[in-house]
C-alpha cells in the first residue's frame, strides 16, 4: 500500500516528473519488508521490452505523516548486470513524521540529490526482526545527502540518522544533523556476499550527532548501537571534520563505542578518520576488530 506511486513501465525515459506540496498521511501498509513494506511515496521504474527510467524526477514540500512502513522508497533496476540508472533525482524540503521505517531511499540512481528533508517522532513499532534508517541510497552512484535533519529513529536494527549502502559508489554524506536516534549517526555497510559493487568512496563530512546510539533494548546481536558504524568490506572510506556528541548514557547496558568497523561476510578497508571531534562524558570504545589500513589523523578526543 502506497500514498502515491509513480510508475514508469516499458516507457523509455519520463521526463520533468515532480511532486509538489503533497500531503500524505494514514497509509496502512505492511509493516515488514520483505512482504512488500508500504510507503507514503513509491518511485517504480521498469521494463524489459523497453528500458525505462525517470530523468529529472523531483519530490519537495511534501509532508508523509502515519504512514507503514516507510517515508519515500524506489524500486528499479538494482542489479549492477543490468543497471539503468534515473538521473536528476531531487529529494528536497520535505517532511516525514510518525513513519516507524526507512525515510528516503532513492534505488537505482545516478547523481541524486537529497537535501534540506526532515525526518522525526519515528515510532517503535516496526516488528523485532526490522532493520530501517532514515536517509539511505541502495544501487546508487554519486549520491549526495546535504543539509537534512533525522532524529527519534526507533527501529529495532540499524536506527542510524544516515547510511552509505551497499551496490553504491562515492555517496556523499555533508552538513547534515543527526540526534536522539536508538542507532548512530551513520552506517557505512557493504555485504561481502553481494556480487555487486561493493561500497567503495564514501565520504562522510562536516555532520554533526548528539545524543545518537541510545539503543535501549536488545536486537538480532544483543544491544548495539555504534555512533559510527562501518560493517563489512567497505573501501576507500573518509571519514572528516563531524562533530560526534555521546550524551550519557543513562543505563550501564547501552554500548558505549564510538566507532565499530567489524564483519558483514569481510572487513572494511582503507578507512580515513581525519580531523573529527569525539565528545564522550563517559569511558567509550573504538572497535577495529579486524579492519585494515584505518588512518586516525589531527582527531580531537575530549571527556
Amino acid at each position: 500500500r502506497t500514498g502515491v506511486k509513480v510508475l514508469c513501465e516499458n516507457y523509455g525515459v519520463s521526463h520533468n516528473i515532480i511532486l509538489n506540496a503533497l500531503e500524505i498521511h494514514d497509509v496502512n501498509g505492511s509493516l515488514i519488508k520483505q512482504k512488500g513494506g508500504g510507503s507514503g511515496i513509491l518511485i517504480v521504474n521498469k521494463g524489459q521490452d523497453v528500458i525505462s527510467t525517470f530523468d529529472g524526477l523531483t519530490i519537495e514540500n511534501c509532508i508523509i505523516r502515519r504512514c507503514e512502513r516507510n517515508g519515500m522508497i524506489w524500486s528499479s533496476y538494482s542489479s549492477r548486470n543490468n543497471w539503468h540508472p534515473s538521473t536528476n533525482t531531487v529529494v528536497r524540503k520535505n517532511l516525514i513524521e510518525e513513519v516507524p521505517g526507512d525515510g528516503i531511499v532513492p534505488i537505482g540512481c545516478e547523481g541524486a540529490l537529497i537535501e534540506y528533508n526532515l525526518m522525526r517522532n519515528c515510532p517503535g513499532t516496526l516488528p523485532h526482526s526490522e532493520a530501517a534508517a532514515g536517509f539511505w541510497p541502495w544501487s546508487c552512484d554519486n549520491t549526495v545527502l546535504q543539509f537534512n535533519e533525522v532524529s527519534d529513529h526507533k527501529a529495532p536494527w540499524d536506527a542510524q540518522g544516515f547510511d552509505s549502502d551497499y551496490n553504491c559508489h562515492n555517496t556523499t554524506i555533508q552538513y547534515n544533523f543527526s540526534h536522539d536516534n536508538d542507532g548512530g549517526m551513520v552506517l557505512i555497510c557493504n555485504s561481502g556476499t553481494d556480487g555487486g559493487v561493493g561500497n567503495q568512496g564514501t565520504v562522510v563530512q562536516y555532520n554533526v550527532s548528539i545524543n545518537d546510539a541510545i539503543r535501549p533494548r536488545a536486537t538480532r546481536s544483543g544491544i548495539f548501537s555504534a555512533t559510527i558504524h562501518i560493517g563489512g568490506p567497505c573501501e576507500n572510506t573518509l571519514i572528516n571534520n563531524n562533530i560526534l556528541h555521546v550524551n550519557p548514557k543513562t543505563a550501564s547496558f547501552i554500548d558505549r563505542s564510538i566507532i565499530t568497523s567489524d564483519s558483514w561476510d569481510g572487513y572494511a578497508n582503507n578507512t580515513i578518520f581525519k580531523e573529527n571531534i569525539f565528545f564522550a562524558p563517559q569511558e567509550s570504545e573504538i572497535r577495529l576488530t579486524k579492519s585494515t589500513n584505518n588512518i586516525f589523523d589531527g582527531n580531537y578526543y575530549l571527556g
